[in-house]
């Protein structure tokens, strides 16, 4: 409720809300909404996003966060899964599901305390090396977990620990992971990481529990990487591979007799919009 009533453009829209007296329950009615860019990764013939993807998806995703952050509330869960696209105009994305969400700061902008042990919280994989440790969570933790989402971006198989389920095994690959020397293995290994992401590795490394992220910073690193590669038209992977369709559709149809023609709409062939960066 809070997302709608600060009109947050990044986050689901509650329609309606109410409580069924008969049923005894509370309900809100949302916006529908499309596929999380987890699905739509998994939807790619070898399951990887293109550069321009990546790089405008993470521009995206990071805007969500810092909407959210703006109104004084971490999410706690970031992963692939909270991301998703509209049903309508899949070019938009939106952060969603606030189960774990929490205050992180007063209504009179004062950080909160930071409370002793916590229980281990969210998806294990994409979880802060500060919440292993069952530390309690602030921004720098939502932002660490969102650079693991967009790292996975680019190739799933450069989380290390992805393969592993045990909590002890996963977190000493995270600590080496985001080292100078552990980042510069992962460009090693996919040369499509800008060599530019250490600047928002090194910011994240900086960052202390009652520290405010640079949003600033973070979004002119993947906004310089999209202009100097004049990605700022590419459209996103599903969107190109929906105009695929469309056209394949188009050309089907080239064969029909002229009186079925003059009954049926041509579809619409003209290029998906794509939302300006």
């Amino acid at each position: 409720m809070y997302c709608t009533k600060y009109n947050l453009k990044h986050t689901y829209r509650v329609v309606a809300a109410g409580h069924h007296d008969t049923l005894k329950i509370q309900y809100l009615v949302t916006k529908c909404y499309g596929l999380s860019i987890a699905d739509q990764q998994s939807n790619q013939p070898d399951k990887r996003f293109s550069k321009p993807t990546c790089l405008k998806l993470g521009l995206r995703t990071l805007k969500c966060l810092q909407q959210l952050h703006e109104i004084g509330f971490i999410h706690r869960d970031i992963k692939p899964q909270v991301f998703v696209t509209d049903a309508t105009e899949p070019q938009n994305i939106y952060i969603v599901h606030f189960g774990l969400a929490r205050r992180f700061r007063t209504r009179e902008c004062a950080h909160l305390p930071r409370r002793p042990s916590l229980a281990l919280l969210g998806a294990v994989k994409y979880i802060s090396r500060n919440a292993h440790k069952r530390n309690d969570r602030s921004q720098c933790d939502d932002i660490e977990s969102w650079f693991y989402v967009l790292i996975e971006m680019f190739n799933r198989e450069l989380l290390t620990w992805t393969d592993k389920t045990k909590e002890e095994e996963i977190r000493p690959e995270k600590e080496a992971f985001m080292t100078e020397r552990g980042f510069q293995k992962t460009t090693e290994l996919c040369q499509s990481i800008p060599q530019a992401f250490f600047e928002i590795l090194r910011h994240i490394n900086t960052l202390t529990f009652a520290a405010k992220p640079n949003f600033t910073r973070m979004r002119k690193v993947l906004k310089n990487e999209i202009e100097v590669n004049d990605f700022k038209t590419e459209p996103y992977d599903w969107i190109k591979a929906e105009g695929k369709k469309i056209k394949c559709t188009d050309n089907d149809t080239s064969s029909r007799s002229e009186d079925i023609k003059s009954d049926v709409r041509s579809p619409v062939t003209s290029p998906p919009r794509v939302e300006p960066i």
